[in-house]
């Protein structure tokens, strides 16, 4: 309940917002929208902090569907990501509440919870990872960050799922795991 109460005025902002851009232009353009602002809606609002202000997620969104996918023609003529080009809006014009110090500051059960370095950035610094940094706790992704960040347990559920409903083939996965 406590992360719905952040993450759904996000989605839903993303999604209103996102969804009268992609509305302008198909009356401009006289054709139908297109669903695929769908997946990047959700992937708007997957690569942003729960605390940031709605605002600032609204104007990275507009900027992302127009720069990022509207101004070169539309669905399949983008040459630019629009979930990431919206990204890069926000830490370019907003870079305190998109990385530093503290990327997700939040109230849970009482207490501040505020994320620091990455673990990677830790120790590439050569110190020591806090306690909440444990691979465990890693692993199962109970570590602050972006709303999109997930557990490894949940993306091998979500793999072996696609792999037996037939979408997923598993020589690519193996492809990308040997390539990585």
């Amino acid at each position: 309940v406590y992360g719905a109460i952040l993450v759904v005025p996000v989605i839903l902002t993303v999604y209103i917002t996102g969804g009268i851009v992609e509305g302008i232009f198909a009356c401009i353009r006289k054709h139908e929208i297109n669903e695929g602002f769908l997946v990047t809606g959700i992937l708007i609002a997957m690569v942003v902090p729960a605390s940031i202000p709605l605002w600032q997620v609204s104007l990275a969104t507009i900027f992302g569907v127009f720069i990022g996918k509207e101004c070169f023609g539309g669905t399949g003529m983008n040459i630019l990501n629009p979930a990431l080009t919206a990204r890069a809006f926000l830490f370019f014009n907003f870079p305190s509440q998109i990385s530093g110090d503290k990327v997700w500051v939040g109230f849970d059960r009482g207490q501040e919870v505020i994320s620091t370095a990455t673990p990677m950035g830790l120790a590439a610094k050569g110190e020591a990872l806090p306690e909440a940094y444990s691979t465990m706790n890693m692993f199962l992704g109970t570590i602050p960050g972006s709303i999109g960040e997930t557990s490894t347990l949940a993306c091998i559920i979500g793999a072996i799922i696609l792999l037996i409903a037939g979408v997923a083939s598993w020589r690519t996965m193996i492809g990308m795991l040997v390539g990585g």
